[in-house]
């Protein structure tokens, strides 16, 4: 009986782990930010965003695994990291952050090569293991793998100043032009204004009243075109006003900015009793 007893706990205890066996499951990576390989990649925050292809849960077990994740640039070298979880779209995030200065400013270096890694033995809350599929992201040890270079910020800087230089040479060009152009209008109107038709009638051997009437009738072409020009003036100022505003952030109502957490107390508060 005794032998028959423990058979059948054994047979149990077999059953129950080929149940397990069976339940477990594998993820995935169905994408990085930044994507393998990826250039002129962003110094400021540096972050490696990692999106599974299923819904996966780290809010227990990241902490102690926290150590399967790393950073090196192309000599080993490991730089500092914070890795986090955002339970909300299931994102692991590597961020480069020092811990010890409460920084993430000047821990990469610009226009350099980096390579993150994540340990195959990554688990998830639920015990499942992790297989990355892409074979271009794996390395020789069968973890996840890719590498990204930095932005060359030197680069990147002369490139803006020569757009802006480029931007703001147009800018003074055309607005060169238009000045130019509203001043030989201004004078062709002081010129106009001055004209006598008596001598221009005796000139052009043409009569006064055609004389007078072809002078109105340019100073209504006149009149015309500077109120077009006013027009297009007010409308691009008015589009410019509604641009800007659509930037601003409406409050519904005015708060004290103790509702925000803060304990500051305003100068119109001292002396007041709590």
């Amino acid at each position: 009986m005794k032998r028959i007893g423990l058979i059948a706990v054994l047979s149990t205890l077999i059953m129950v782990m080929s149940s397990v066996a069976c339940f477990a499951g594998t993820f995935s990576v169905n994408e990085t930010t930044p994507v393998n390989g990826q250039k002129e990649t962003s110094i400021d925050n540096l972050c490696v965003k990692m999106y599974f292809d299923q819904d996966v849960s780290f809010e227990k077990t990241l902490k102690g695994q926290k150590a399967l994740f790393k950073i090196e640039d192309k000599d080993g070298k490991r730089i500092p990291i914070k890795v986090l979880y955002d339970k909300k779209e299931h994102v692991i995030l590597a961020l480069a952050y020092d811990e010890k200065t409460n920084s993430s400013s000047n821990i990469v270096e610009q226009n350099a090569e980096y390579t993150f890694t994540v340990d195959k033995a990554l688990k998830d809350d639920q015990g499942d293991t992790f297989a990355p599929k892409d074979q271009e992201s794996v390395d020789e040890n069968g973890n996840f793998q890719i590498s990204f270079t930095t932005q060359n910020t030197k680069r990147a800087s002369t490139v803006n100043f020569i757009m802006m230089a480029v931007m703001f040479g147009g800018i003074f060009f055309f607005s060169s032009r238009s000045m130019k152009k509203q001043q030989q209008e201004d004078e062709k109107e002081k010129k106009r204004a001055k004209v006598n038709p008596y001598e221009e009638a005796r000139r052009t051997g043409k009569s006064v009243e055609e004389i007078i009437a072809r002078e109105e009738k340019q100073k209504a072409k006149d009149a015309a075109k500077k109120q077009k020009r006013e027009e297009a003036r007010r409308k691009q100022e008015a589009e410019e006003l509604e641009a800007l505003r659509a930037t601003y952030y409406k409050v519904s109502k005015p708060r004290p900015i103790s509702e925000a957490g803060s304990k500051i107390v305003s100068g119109k508060g001292k002396g007041k009793k709590k």
